[in-house]
């Protein structure tokens, strides 16, 4: 039996700063590095209640709905992670659906999952460049 749905995804305040949003995106606000080791463990974004943590929210996994043109709140310490709209209304977000995770370095909004596979293209480029005996390049 598939689990119920658990995402609710209400109107998102548009601020000067923070992370740029789009209209076919949702977000959440994290503010532990747990939240995220939890969503790669568990394989899901869930909530603090379905994680074993206590909770007033029960169950619920609470979404902001994107706006383009405007921009995510984030904390100095927190994250905030971005999926499809369209994911997160007929699932449960995996985190193989999540298409951002930012943070502030040195106060600017890094998506540290891009740069991720940045690191990762550039493995693959240089492996392919060892194999072809042309590192130097």
């Amino acid at each position: 039996m598939e689990k119920m749905n658990p995402n609710s995804i209400g109107e998102m305040l548009g601020f000067k700063e923070g992370v740029p949003t789009s209209a076919d995106s949702v977000y959440r606000s994290l503010n532990a590095d747990e939240a995220i080791k939890d969503i790669y463990d568990s394989g899901t974004v869930r909530s603090k209640v379905s994680a074993g943590l206590p909770s007033r929210y029960g169950d619920t996994v609470y979404w902001s709905k994107g706006r383009d043109g405007k921009n995510h709140a984030i904390s100095n310490e927190g994250y905030v992670i971005e999926a499809p709209h369209d994911v997160a209304v007929d699932r449960i977000v995996t985190h193989e659906d999540l298409t951002g995770v930012y943070t502030k370095i040195d106060q600017e909004v890094v998506n540290i999952l891009k740069d991720h596979e940045e690191e990762e293209r550039q493995r693959q480029i240089y492996e392919l460049r060892k194999k072809l005996g042309v590192v130097n390049l």
